[in-house]
């Protein structure tokens, strides 16, 4: 019988607690909506409001903070990721809507 390292038994561990933390973010772009989906489920889990026009979200390199562009208001959200909440909304200068 062929004995495991432990570093091998750390990746086995890791694989499904990284699984139940994805999520996929869907803008509503006619909308106020970005909704946040565990694809585990397929049930959204979290709601975050108030972004009119949302178009796109990215996030920080640490993941703590989703940026959602605001196509109506032409600036960049700042959203905390675990809570939803918006934290600062960042005007941009020069955007234009084609």
């Amino acid at each position: 019988m062929k004995a495991y390292s432990l570093n091998s038994l750390w990746i086995l561990l890791a694989v499904p607690l990284m699984a139940t933390t994805a999520r996929i973010y869907i803008v509503d772009n006619a909308g106020t909506r970005v909704r946040v989906v565990d694809p585990a489920t397929n049930k959204v889990v979290q709601v975050i409001e108030n972004i009119e026009a949302p178009e796109v979200a990215r996030f920080s390199p640490d993941g703590s903070r989703v940026y959602v562009n605001s196509g109506a208001d032409s600036a960049i959200v700042v959203v905390d990721r675990a809570t939803g909440k918006q934290i600062k909304k960042v005007p941009l200068s020069g955007w234009a809507m084609i």
